[in-house]
């Protein structure tokens, strides 16, 4: 049971490192398209 506790949390700290390493990307990706966006409408 304390083994299972351990595997668990060992999961869920690389599931929320991860996380945190997505979340820049997927914060980015739909600021650069609206950039994009504003750049072709402008030209």
């Amino acid at each position: 049971m304390w083994l299972l506790a351990r595997k668990l949390q060992k999961i869920a700290t690389y599931g929320s490192s991860l996380a945190a390493s997505l979340l820049p990307v997927s914060l980015l990706f739909p600021i650069s398209f609206y950039t994009i966006s504003i750049f072709k409408i402008s030209y």
